[in-house]
């Protein structure tokens, strides 16, 4: 894999490797038991993400790898989703207000 990536940035294989192994159940799954360590849900891994990313991680998980894995994902991820959502129509709204009294 890092042959593919040698004339990209260092990150690009790193990031392959990421998407590939640790984005899909199933490879996370067989790495884990490979390292003798407990299996690791999406969720989980996710958990400490900032909410800001996850559409984009979400988005890479579907075109990657599939739909049951987006579904898997998403059912994790959606409290931190919509949370995301609700935050930023939150600070959409005081930027408008900002505006008003600044132009006033």
């Amino acid at each position: 894999m890092n042959r593919r990536y040698e004339n990209e940035s260092s990150h690009a294989a790193g990031r392959a490797k990421v998407i590939k192994y640790h984005l899909n159940s199933e490879n996370r799954q067989e790495l884990c038991n490979i390292q003798g360590i407990g299996y690791v849900s999406i969720g989980k891994l996710l958990e400490d993400v900032e909410p800001i990313l996850l559409p984009r991680i979400i988005t890479l998980i579907g075109r990657e790898h599939g739909h049951n894995e987006l579904y898997t994902a998403l059912v994790s991820t959606a409290p931190a989703l919509l949370s995301y959502n609700v935050d930023a129509k939150n600070i959409s709204g005081k930027k408008r207000q900002r505006s008003d009294v600044e132009s006033e």
